[in-house]
């Protein structure tokens, strides 16, 4: 199963309206929302481990074995979205 991580900050529209897509778009894909502000260890260890220091929103998609199978910096329209998740 793919995963999917949109990355983000509270008060972003872009991030936001990311946010709202995948909430209607990925019903049957698990996929998480990391607020890059919140900080902490676990915030962190993420933002290395993917490179995040572009702009947000950030969307990383994995496979089960954590490779990385798509990153994009900036917003998915909902019919590239289901383009890039047919297609991994």
């Amino acid at each position: 199963m793919i995963k999917v991580l949109l990355f983000g900050t509270k008060g972003c529209s872009k991030c936001e309206k990311q946010k709202e897509i995948f909430k209607h778009r990925l019903h049957d894909v698990l996929w998480e929302y990391i607020d890059v502000n919140d900080g902490g260890d676990e915030t962190d260890v993420k933002l290395a481990y993917y490179e995040v220091s572009t702009e947000l929103p950030y969307i990383v998609i994995e496979n089960e074995d954590a490779d990385i199978l798509f990153s994009y910096s900036g917003m998915l329209a909902p019919r590239k979205l289901a383009e890039v998740l047919k297609n991994v």
